[in-house]
């Protein structure tokens, strides 16, 4: 999200400089031409604070955008030093659903951060209603409104689909497609989507495709074994561009037990896929419109979840019409509500461009 903003930013004729704690990761490559990479060199968090202070100081931006908690908080306690710099926060997940917001200490970090140092950000904007809400009931709110600014999902202008490869064992005849989407961790809940395919194998088979990476991947592997769906479910891991796999698809399914948005169901829309999504906070329902665009179920019940999946593949999917649903998520529309929060002066950056594919 971050780098389709700098790209779109670019493109208005703003200099873009990307401060990152450090320079890695998968997408340090993607970087857009144009955007400058601050490296801070600071392999944690909480030795973040001075290099950042130092920074601001330093480089001296117009203004400032930290997403996520607590490098938000960490940000304005950074700005304070650093005179005529605009901080514009953004909170992207339910907070006090995360595994540190279920602790009474993580609870009482984030209530205290938010509601002592939140108030001295310019603008605190969420990607969804439900985070909005969430993050008024941590802080107990009393200044002006969070803004709700939907994530930048998708771009008017992107490279053509590249082509699966034909022997990919998830394309080959046989059952339905089905593919999910997420990091694996605790919040994806894999177990509940698993658990429901493990009920659909007995009437109607189905091969799930599971795209993402992470530290619950050993006891995920030992579930899929145990529920005998080795043949059924792949996880290949971390995949740089999903829409391939998105595009061969016949269902796309969520099971979170908690969101702040859900980029990958506005992804899966894009590519007229139909969509499951467990009806968690927050996100899923404001994307996919009370269900009027999408399935929704309740979160951690693998038998509504069997239904549903069932249900929507016997179901014909109108395809245009969620491919423009997924076009009110435009990259460029963000770049326009978060230009009006970062640069309230200045309107000609606001205004729409054509879009410059770099």
């Amino acid at each position: 999200m971050r780098l389709h903003l700098a790209e779109a930013f670019v493109a208005r004729g703003l200099r873009v400089e990307l401060v990152l704690l450090e320079s890695k990761g998968d997408l340090v490559q993607h970087i857009p031409p144009g955007v400058e990479l601050v490296d801070l060199a600071a392999p944690r968090l909480r030795r973040s604070l001075f290099p950042l202070t130092r920074y601001l100081r330093r480089s001296r931006p117009e203004s400032l955008l930290a997403a996520m908690w607590p490098l938000t908080s960490i940000a304005i306690v950074a700005s304070q030093g650093s005179r005529g710099t605009r901080v514009v926060i953004s909170d992207h997940n339910t907070l006090s659903l995360t595994p540190l917001g279920r602790t009474v200490r993580g609870r009482l970090q984030m209530r205290a951060s938010i509601r002592y140092l939140y108030p001295r950000a310019d603008k605190v904007i969420t990607p969804s209603i439900g985070v909005k809400e969430d993050l008024e009931s941590l802080g107990a709110w009393t200044q002006s409104p969070i803004e709700v600014v939907p994530n930048p999902v998708i771009r008017l202008k992107r490279p053509p689909i590249p082509p699966l490869p034909a022997d990919h064992p998830w394309l080959q005849p046989g059952p339905p497609k089905l593919i999910s989407i997420g990091t694996l961790k605790e919040q994806k809940d894999y177990p509940t989507l698993f658990r429901a395919i493990a009920r659909l194998s007995g009437s109607k088979a189905v091969r799930l495709l599971v795209l993402g990476e992470g530290r619950l991947r050993a006891p995920l592997e030992t579930l899929v074994r145990s529920l005998g769906l080795e043949n059924s479910i792949l996880m290949p891991g971390f995949v740089q561009d999903v829409r391939p796999y998105l595009a061969a698809s016949d269902l796309f399914v969520l099971a979170s037990a908690w969101e702040g948005f859900g980029n990958v169901i506005v992804e899966a829309l894009e590519q007229g896929v139909p969509v499951v999504s467990t009806d968690c906070p927050s996100g899923p329902s404001e994307i996919l419109g009370g269900g009027e665009f999408g399935t929704l179920v309740p979160v951690g019940d693998p038998e509504a979840l069997t239904v549903a999946i069932a249900t929507a593949l016997a179901t014909r999917t109108n395809r245009p019409r969620l491919i423009e649903r997924a076009s009110m998520y435009s990259v460029e529309a963000a770049a326009s509500r978060y230009l009006e929060a970062l640069l309230p002066q200045a309107q000609d950056y606001k205004k729409t461009k054509q879009w410059v594919s770099r």
